[in-house]
């Protein structure tokens, strides 16, 4: 005991900033890191001295004059200066009390009335089939005909949605070029158009340059749009209340919006919900939104569903509760839907006659809370699934089942049977056509939304 008390003693006798012989560690000055202009360039009348230093400044002088002070940069506006070489002395104190200095050379010249410009942009405006894994490998630059102030400059990168994807800038050393690198999340997408907005960008004789745009688009799989009767996608026509949706807009040209009034029936919308995408939340207690498109009388039907489950169900007879997509029954052995959950995938093309149930799918192992893309298709008697590109499941409905029978013409979306159970989770984007795709459609539509969603 005794021995454990002395290592103890010993130990919290050590306090922070000693080395292990209990002698206060040296603490390093901050250093100076860069200076734009640098050392040897040239600098205006008029002109602004940035220094950048490697750690926190708490005061910065050139010449013996304060210069404003932003955590680890500095800016000195000159006062009274005069054309030709001149050495500018740099003194400054670091947040731990350390002063340091420096020494540099700029060949002052005329006043500067002249506004800075962007002289290049990688991308050029109106371009379009731009491959989207160039860019977001190489990143988007930008150049510039003279050094700017990187403090105030704007770049914006929005979608056609009008959301903005967060890039990192990376300025070079002279700050006349910036590049725009993407992250994870925020990468381009394939067949979508962006804008690229490069404003409130200063010189450093203060001079305000031209706000510059460019519009391009990507290049991408082209989706079939033959027979497409339905596309709702988070990214586009979203009407909010507050953060709840309202209104999502159908993106085929049918008309076939989706409505929820209520405001407490309305799901939420998480912006980042799907690979940094947004999706639609359905809270499984009482939120859904209604659509209209008849189904009957196909004899195919393709659904397209990317979604995520927040919990697994294992539902009962008739088997179509808790559906993320629904259309309710007139008359018995009615209804059409899909519900993909975290263990199982249920679906149904009722006919109007008597069918074997369950059809459902059972995953290998539960895909939790992860999204994935669920596709159900009718084929006459054959039913088809796919999960994430792959057939896994078919079902054969009895001879002569070949038409949809017995439908509503009111669909749901986050609502099951009977008009009063819900789809716990989250639906990024939904596509409905009123056939059967080839297996070139369905492989089309496959990997847009495989490249969209970042799911394989």
């Amino acid at each position: 005991m005794t021995v454990i008390l002395a290592i103890g003693l010993s130990v919290g006798m050590l306090g922070c900033g000693e080395d292990e012989n209990g002698e206060e560690e040296e603490k390093k000055p901050a250093e100076m890191l860069s200076t734009t202009p640098i050392s040897g360039g040239e600098m205006p009348v008029n002109g602004s001295l940035v220094i950048t230093f490697n750690g926190t400044v708490t005061e910065v002088k050139v010449n013996g004059a304060s210069a404003s002070v932003a955590g680890a940069t500095a800016t000195w506006k000159g006062q009274e200066l005069q054309t030709g070489s001149q050495t500018f002395r740099i003194e400054w104190t670091d947040a731990e009390g350390n002063t340091g200095s420096e020494e540099i050379t700029l060949n002052i010249t005329a006043i500067d009335d002249t506004p800075p410009s962007v002289s290049e942009i990688s991308i050029e405006d109106g371009a379009v089939e731009v491959d989207p894994g160039e860019v977001n490998d190489a990143g988007i630059t930008i150049k510039f005909s003279e050094p700017i102030n990187t403090g105030k400059i704007e770049l914006v990168l929005l979608d056609g949605g009008g959301n903005e994807l967060a890039w990192t800038p990376t300025w070079s050393d002279n700050n006349t070029q910036v590049v725009l690198k993407t992250g994870p999340t925020t990468k381009l997408r394939s067949g979508v158009e962006y804008t690229l907005t490069v404003s409130s960008y200063f010189d450093g004789a203060d001079n305000e340059g031209s706000p510059a745009t460019v519009n391009f688009s990507t290049s991408g799989v082209s989706l079939p749009t033959e027979d497409l009767q339905l596309w709702l996608k988070a990214d586009e026509g979203v009407t909010l209340d507050g953060n709840s949706v309202s209104l999502w807009e159908d993106q085929s040209g049918n008309g076939a919006d989706a409505e929820q009034g209520n405001e407490g029936n309305q799901p939420f919308l998480d912006i980042s919900a799907a690979n940094g995408l947004p999706a639609l939340d359905f809270d499984g207690v009482d939120d859904f939104m209604t659509f209209t498109l008849p189904i009957n009388d196909l004899t195919g039907i393709t659904i397209f569903l990317v979604s995520a489950a927040a919990q697994d169900i294992d539902v009962p007879f008739p088997h179509c509760q808790y559906a993320a997509i629904f259309w309710n029954e007139t008359a018995s052995w009615g209804t059409a839907h899909l519900t993909p959950l975290q263990g199982r995938v249920w679906m149904r093309f009722g006919t109007g006659q008597t069918q074997p149930l369950p059809v459902v799918y059972e995953h290998t192992a539960s895909v939790g809370d992860s999204f994935t893309i669920s596709a159900a298709m009718m084929d006459g008697v054959t039913d088809y699934l796919y999960i994430n590109g792959e057939l896994v499941f078919t079902n054969e409905k009895p001879a002569g089942q070949t038409t949809i029978a017995n439908q509503q013409d009111l669909g749901n979306i986050g609502r099951g049977y009977n008009d009063d159970t819900y789809f716990p989770g989250m639906i990024a984007e939904i596509l409905i056509y009123t056939k059967t795709l080839s297996e070139d459609e369905l492989q089309q539509v496959e990997e847009y939304l495989s490249e969209k969603y970042s799911i394989r």
